[in-house]
C-alpha cells in the first residue's frame, strides 16, 4: 500500500469520526454533501491526471466528501439558527398559543397563525 493510499485512508476515517457526534438531522444534511462531494471530488480527480489514476480519483473523492461534509454541516447548522432566531423572535406568540413553527422537512419551516389579521397598518 503506498503512502498516498494509507493518507487517503487515515482521511477518510477522520472525516467518519466527524460525522459520529452530529444528531440525526446534521447527519444527513452532512451525508448528502458528503456524498456528492466525494462524486463530484472522485469524477475530478480522475480527470486530472494519466498517471496513478486510481490514486488521484481517491484523493479527489475524499478531499471531495470532507469538503462537501463541511459544506453541507455548515448549511444545516444556518438553518437550524433561522428556526431558532425564529422561534425566539415569536416567544410570547407562540407561548399564548396564537402561533406553532414546526418544521416539515429538512428545508421546509410553517409557521402557523390562530389570529384572523397580523397586519400592523
Amino acid at each position: 500500500m503506498g503512502k498516498i493510499t494509507k493518507r487517503l485512508i487515515g482521511m477518510a476515517v477522520v472525516v467518519c469520526l466527524g460525522c459520529a457526534s452530529m444528531g440525526e438531522k446534521e447527519q444527513t444534511g452532512t451525508a448528502i454533501g458528503a456524498g456528492t462531494g466525494a462524486v463530484v471530488g472522485g469524477v475530478i480527480g480522475a480527470a486530472t491526471g494519466s498517471k496513478n489514476q486510481r490514486e488521484k480519483a481517491a484523493a479527489g473523492a475524499v478531499a471531495g466528501a470532507a469538503i462537501g461534509g463541511l459544506l453541507g454541516n455548515r448549511i444545516g447548522a444556518y438553518m437550524d439558527k433561522q428556526e431558532a432566531d425564529l422561534r425566539n423572535a415569536m416567544a410570547s406568540t407562540i407561548s399564548q398559543n396564537n402561533a406553532t413553527i414546526q418544521r416539515n422537512n429538512e428545508q421546509m419551516l410553517t409557521a402557523t397563525f390562530k389570529s384572523d389579521l397580523f397586519f400592523d397598518v
